[in-house]
């Protein structure tokens, strides 16, 4: 069955699920397969493939254009809830959503947008994350989506795109395609999440072979693997360092620097001496992002 999608737009984006009713209307023919029904309602924007979706609720938009609406995965959404949490003026221009709840509801309040948590999003998700994207340009063509899910590049095209410019000088292949990587050391990981690296240092075939085996002795599959090229050194001090920056437009925010004494540096090591300078020390501190 294929459904023609039709929507009327709620007035208030707060109001709970069962304030909808839901009709599917079945239409005969072939309509295109990002067919979308948009619309806007006192600062609420709707979509929806499938259905028609009806309000009988009332209310006062809670927001509109001046506020900023951060969109995690409901799992991952409590590190922006702490800091509303300990900084509760911020709610007056940011407010998080998930897309649990977008998906749920079949739209969101019109405002500006954040997107994030790509990568634990389905394809068909992020379709729909796409779709509600589109369905707000439309409705509202100043509001600013950052990371819109249509074109955010993923871990791998982005590490090809840098290679491919000239900024990194190593790659990314993966592993379900057969291909060996180019050249060495490359380390092997899931191309989603944070997980990091899933083995040490491969320095050659030999020991490119024997970490494939290993993955598949522990039940492990290719799907989803990459092998990433390693480019990185320690300081004259003997460790490494992992620096963090937000990009907010054109704007490069420096975040943190971590250290470590193991090439792989995800967090800092408690028993460093934080005593020693480094050559960056005074830009992060006065730049950083708190």
């Amino acid at each position: 069955q294929l459904f023609l999608v039709q929507c009327t737009v709620g007035s208030n984006p707060t109001i709970p699920a069962s304030k909808f009713s839901i009709r599917s209307q079945r239409k005969n023919g072939s309509p295109p397969d990002h067919a979308l029904a948009f619309g806007k309602g006192r600062g609420f924007v709707a979509f929806y493939r499938v259905a028609q979706v009806t309000s009988d609720a009332s209310g006062d938009d809670a927001g509109g254009h001046s506020l900023i609406y951060y969109v995690a995965t409901e799992r991952h959404i409590r590190r922006p809830e702490k800091y509303l949490r300990i900084n509760p003026d911020l709610r007056n221009v940011l407010r998080t959503l998930t897309y649990e709840e977008i998906f749920f509801q079949r739209g969101g309040p019109v405002g500006h947008y954040i997107f994030i948590d790509h990568d634990r999003l389905t394809r068909f998700e992020l379709d729909c994350a796409s779709l509600f994207c589109d369905a707000l340009q439309k409705v509202a063509p100043d509001a600013t989506i950052l990371n819109h899910p249509a074109r955010l590049k993923d871990r791998v095209p982005f590490l090809l795109a840098l290679q491919k410019a000239g900024i990194n000088s190593f790659g990314v292949t993966r592993l379900e395609t057969g291909e060996r990587p180019p050249q060495y050391p490359v380390f092997l990981r899931s191309e989603d999440g944070c997980g990091g690296p899933e083995t040490d240092l491969i320095h050659d075939d030999s020991e490119f072979d024997s970490a494939l085996a290993s993955l598949k002795a522990r039940g492990k599959t290719l799907r989803g693997r990459i092998a990433v090229g390693y480019a990185a050194q320690a300081g004259p001090d003997g460790h490494f360092r992992k620096y963090g920056a937000y990009k907010i437009g054109a704007d490069i925010l420096p975040h943190h620097i971590h250290l470590g004494q193991h090439w792989v540096v995800k967090r800092n090591v408690p028993d460093l001496d934080w005593t020693q300078p480094n050559d960056r020390s005074v830009e992060l501190r006065d730049s950083a992002v708190t």
